[in-house]
């Protein structure tokens, strides 16, 4: 319940420099240097690079992970997309195949976009039909998959 009350203000009431100023505020309150404990807390291309070597693949999600990349123009999210997949190609020395929407915010202009880069499969975070969707999946770039903090509860229980 409170990740969905955290994505609804962060997504959908609050702008994006409100956003990061709230966050600011909260770094500054509590004396945090995220820089501190990136190592620990995000992927670095090395962690990149092994995961891939150990036949995991890879797959797109953005440049800087927008929270509604639906909102954004085609040249935008084409941008986002190229930077992305151009950085871990490089990383990894493999060709990306795979995509996942990021916050399973996407439109019609991504998925043309998509079907430019020669992708094989891309997901949604959802596994529940939307109101006009006659199939469960749409197009190969709109695979239903489950969020992992559902599968995280269902765990716990």
């Amino acid at each position: 319940k409170v990740d969905v009350e955290y994505r609804t203000l962060r997504d959908k009431v609050l702008t994006k420099n409100e956003y990061e100023k709230i966050i600011f505020l909260m770094f500054n309150k509590y004396d945090f240097d995220p820089l501190l404990i990136q190592e620990l807390i995000f992927f670095g291309r090395q962690n990149l690079k092994e995961l891939s070597d150990d036949g995991h693949l890879i797959g797109l999600h953005t440049h800087n992970h927008p929270f509604q990349l639906e909102k954004f123009s085609r040249d935008k999210q084409l941008n986002e997309y190229t930077k992305n997949k151009m950085i871990l190609e490089e990383i990894i020395n493999k060709e990306i195949i795979t995509m996942s929407h990021p916050n399973g915010s996407y439109n019609s202009d991504t998925l043309d976009i998509l079907n430019d880069f020669d992708l094989r499969i891309g997901f949604k975070a959802s596994m529940h039909l939307d109101r006009n969707m006659k199939d469960y999946n749409q197009s190969k770039f709109e695979i239903m998959r489950e969020d992992h903090t559902n599968i995280l509860k269902l765990m716990i229980g």
